[in-house]
């Protein structure tokens, strides 16, 4: 689990904070996720807002709180803890009732949970391609600059691999932009890891097993994010989508995944210039996906 040392905090004042804190964003999967556990186990905790649009991420207050400059980050009696799976676990362990890993799964359950996080840049680069269009891109040279040279840049005490990983990931996208190829590679990968759990579902009520858990949430959250930027999940994966569809009632879960009108409203229009100019999400990815647009 990603507990951060003291010395990787450089916003010293969350280490005497009492109780249960998240940093987390409204459309952030990630966030979604970890806001539904929270929701499931009926925990009290005190929210803070964080802005991913204005890059309030970048700030020299947040990255001192998490280096990495990613949310959800829990604050939990002053120890910090980052990457929303490991938030998960840490949050089950501290408050085991009710239980949301059944006891069958044992460590099959960290091996699902690192199947479902591998896809995350897939996640962040469909998103940022077909949901979220910008003109300009998400963070700027200078907002490079910022995110490379604040924060400690340490995890546990060394040097953080995965916040190279990080800049990498938008200096190529400054660059490059999300191409086609990327694209395409992202939506295929979704399609095999849907295309298991749909055959999963045919013999077991949830994903893991019979027993709704912290794996089902992950998932749900993701089938969310892949339907709104328009992933034919009902044509290529029936049980799934029948799955999720049943779950999202549930108020726990569908009050975090819900999308404001006006966000809809806008997401409908981008999308209808995409269509227009041949660039939806069907429009580069249909084809490989073996559906073609009526």
């Amino acid at each position: 689990m990603v507990k951060l040392a003291r010395s990787d905090i450089r916003t010293t004042e969350v280490l005497s904070w009492k109780g249960l804190h998240l940093f987390h964003a409204p459309m952030s999967t990630c966030s979604q996720k970890v806001r539904t556990f929270l929701n499931l186990k009926g925990v009290d905790w005190t929210s803070h807002t964080i802005n991913i649009g204005t890059n309030e991420t970048l700030s020299e207050y947040f990255l001192g709180i998490n280096p990495r400059g990613l949310v959800p980050v829990l604050v939990d009696e002053g120890d910090v803890h980052i990457e929303s799976n490991d938030i998960l676990l840490h949050i089950e362990k501290r408050f085991p009732s009710p239980s949301l890993v059944p006891a069958q799964l044992g460590s099959d359950i960290e091996k699902m949970l690192e199947f479902e996080n591998d896809l995350h840049l897939d996640m962040r680069a469909l998103t940022f391609r077909f949901l979220v269009v910008r003109s300009t891109p998400p963070k700027s040279a200078d907002d490079l600059k910022n995110y490379r040279e604040r924060g400690a840049g340490t995890v546990g005490g060394v040097k953080d691999l995965e916040k190279e990983r990080e800049f990498e990931f938008w200096d190529r996208y400054n660059r490059e932009g999300i191409t086609d190829e990327v694209s395409v590679a992202a939506a295929l990968r979704f399609h095999a890891a849907f295309s298991d759990l749909n055959q999963r579902l045919t013999s077991s009520r949830n994903i893991a097993s019979d027993d709704f858990s912290l794996v089902d949430i992950a998932w749900i959250i993701y089938t969310q994010r892949l339907s709104l930027l328009g992933y034919p999940v009902q044509q290529l994966h029936p049980k799934l989508f029948d799955w999720f569809s049943q779950h999202q009632r549930r108020v726990e879960i569908g009050k975090e995944i819900a999308v404001p009108q006006d966000r809809l409203d806008g997401i409908a229009r981008s999308q209808a210039q995409q269509k227009l100019q041949h660039q939806s999400f069907m429009d580069i990815c249909g084809p490989a996906l073996g559906v073609t647009i009526a």
